[in-house]
């Protein structure tokens, strides 16, 4: 009978892994990254303790995992998604201090599926994992040579996508008028060792010059939002989503409560820390 790979609380609130029998069919795929997480959770040390999470969180969603691994590879895709997104990620390097929210704790406790050990899980504990996954970044971002996404890159269990858009807006506070600032920005390989860079998009029409379909397909992900936010469609039908632009606060919230979309739709977006989501009525405060 097929087997899979699933996780347990162990007494001393170890988080093990274990095979289990189940009904799913055999797939390569899964095999390979259930042998990989394996292999790393037993290289865990009390510097490294949770970088069997970040290979799991980075994987692909679309590999069928049992309910247990599929929690956590959520759960750590949440961690990987702020680092990813935080504009101070490569300022902060390896004194990355992300914080696991306590309603996003309390959301995780709802979802957590039956294991063994299962019972002992609390806010605590998952508090203790997300920052096993803070401390196992930092000290393995302490010695690598390149910017923390070209980290995620190398430790992915498979090719990450590295075109992609990315979205910015910081605050700009020397101007009243237009108290954002709005930036589009590509991610490109830069040399053969496959680091990448962020650059303003407008250099991805040079780039792209002869290769008017890579283009497209870049920019493919922006005409998809573009139908559905009228900030967006603005700037891509005035040209400024190739150049840095100032935004008024109403701008910028259009833009907040739009982060959501940009993002199911594969752009990135690095925004203030502050700002919470749109499940709540917002106001921003100059």
């Amino acid at each position: 009978m097929p087997h899979y790979l699933t996780t347990s609380i162990l007494f001393d609130g170890t988080l093990a892994l274990e095979w289990e029998e189940c009904t799913l069919s055999e797939n390569h795929e899964r095999s390979r990254l259930e042998k990989l997480l394996l292999e790393i959770h037993g290289k865990r040390s009390g510097k490294i303790p949770a970088k069997w999470l970040l290979i799991l969180g980075l994987s692909d969603a679309r590999i069928q995992l049992s309910p247990t691994l599929s929690f956590w590879r959520e759960f750590a895709g949440s961690w990987l998604h702020l680092i990813r997104t935080m504009p101070d990620t490569e300022e902060k390097r390896d004194h990355s201090d992300i914080i696991l929210r306590s309603d996003d704790g309390e959301s995780f406790l709802q979802q957590l599926p039956i294991m063994t050990g299962g019972d002992s899980v609390s806010l605590q504990f998952l508090n203790a994992t997300w920052n096993a996954i803070t401390i196992s970044f930092n000290a393995e971002i302490n010695t690598f040579k390149g910017m923390a996404e070209d980290y995620l890159i190398s430790i992915a269990p498979e090719p990450l996508a590295v075109d992609r858009i990315h979205f910015h807006l910081v605050e700009n506070r020397k101007n009243e008028r237009l108290p954002f600032a709005f930036l589009a920005t590509y991610s490109a390989r830069i040399d053969e060792q496959g680091r990448t860079r962020h650059l303003p998009l407008k250099f991805a029409l040079k780039e792209y010059t002869d290769k008017k379909g890579k283009l497209l397909e870049l920019l493919a992900t922006v005409n998809k939002v573009s139908k559905k936010n009228a900030l967006i469609a603005s700037l891509v039908e005035s040209g400024e989503l190739f150049h840095p632009v100032g935004l008024s606060s109403c701008d910028a919230l259009a833009f907040l409560n739009g982060v959501t979309e940009f993002e199911s739709a594969g752009i990135l977006c690095r925004i203030p820390r502050w700002w919470k989501g749109v499940a709540q009525k917002v106001s921003i405060r100059l």
